[in-house]
């Protein structure tokens, strides 16, 4: 299926800027009318996380999930 990728800048700000909020609000809820799979980038702390996935992203990217990793590392972590 299709992927909409929610660009880290505005989800790192969505908490302290309201345009920012509003936005990744908007287009998560078009991505998933559309019937696209939501991603957001630089999800950073457990809050963001939370927000992130209340408006439906079910996937994400970000330091708060692991920091970049070789691959003999990733084979562990994983």
């Amino acid at each position: 299926g299709s992927v909409a990728k929610i660009g880290g800048v505005f989800v790192v700000q969505m908490r302290t800027d309201p345009d920012d909020l509003a936005l990744v609000k908007g287009l998560a809820e078009l991505a998933l009318h559309l019937n696209y799979a939501v991603l957001a980038e630089w999800v950073e702390d457990a809050e963001t996380l939370e927000l992130v996935r209340s408006m439906g992203c079910r996937f994400v990217q970000g330091f708060h999930i692991a920091r970049p990793m070789s691959s003999e590392a990733l084979a562990s972590w994983i």
